[in-house]
């Protein structure tokens, strides 16, 4: 008979857990790097939506030009508010998700260790009882050789 890890079912288990906990945690880590970029861009509207107002206020701009102007760069501005608020909150679960997977791999690790102890058990047994055959061989060839020698006589 084999070797059977008692605990297999567990060790899958925890396994499956690690493995949706990293799952999580890379969809987490994309969405905060799409947000990144979009705020990167949203940055750079704004930088340049600046500029042109600033050179347009400079060249003269009519009030009514320079109300959309200024809405549209206070809207940027929101959008980009909005965007650290999010990006803010997926650090956060990004953390938690990063917690998760460090205690799932512990869990994991546990349930590895224990599958070793149980392996090195069963090898210890294993050897425990070849030994014994090996030495009820040996007596019953040592006790054949007495009484052969003894009957022989």
């Amino acid at each position: 008979m084999g070797f059977r890890f008692r605990f297999e079912a567990l060790l899958k288990i925890r396994s499956r857990r690690l493995e949706l906990a990293e799952s999580e945690l890379g969809r987490i880590l994309r969405e905060l790097y799409m947000v990144k970029e979009e705020y990167r861009g949203v940055q750079n509207r704004i930088k340049k939506a600046t500029e042109a107002l600033d050179k347009s206020l400079a060249e003269g701009l009519s009030a009514r030009d320079l109300q959309n102007s200024t809405g549209f760069v206070e809207r940027l501005r929101a959008e980009r508010d909005r965007l650290i608020m999010e990006q803010a909150a997926l650090e956060k679960k990004a953390h938690e998700a990063r917690e998760k997977v460090r205690y799932c791999l512990m869990e994991k690790k546990i349930a590895e260790r224990l599958k070793e102890k149980d392996f090195k058990r069963y090898i210890e047994k294993q050897k425990r009882i070849e030994q014994m055959e090996a030495d009820e061989t040996a007596s019953q060839r040592h006790g054949r050789g007495i009484y052969g020698q003894v009957q022989g006589v």
